[in-house]
């Protein structure tokens, strides 16, 4: 959910900046030093806001790895096990087939 909602923060920050842009390509001669400051006010969010993604979209990849990782040792301990199990009914097996054949 929080992935959701900085997805749409950064899509409002996203449409601000464009139509600040805008705004400063359009703005008369008076008003464009503060159509310019605004629109670079709002491209230092949108790239502050890209940045924080970034680095919180990097650290999920992470988690999501490790807890993969771990997902994979235990099957692979559980499919050790269970080898180790499916060995010994077989080998109890054949000494039983062993002692029934030699009586």
């Amino acid at each position: 959910m929080k992935a959701k909602a900085m997805l749409h923060h950064r899509s409002v920050l996203l449409q601000r900046m464009e139509s600040t842009r805008k705004a400063a390509d359009k703005a008369p001669p008076k008003k464009k030093e503060s159509a310019e400051a605004a629109r670079e006010e709002a491209q230092t969010k949108f790239d502050e806001m890209s940045q924080v993604a970034k680095r919180e979209l990097t650290q999920f990849h992470e988690q999501r790895v490790h807890a993969f990782q771990d997902s994979l040792i235990e099957l692979a301990e559980s499919q050790v096990s269970a080898g180790r199990e499916y060995y010994a009914q077989l080998a109890k097996t054949l000494a039983e087939l062993t002692r029934l054949e030699s009586s």
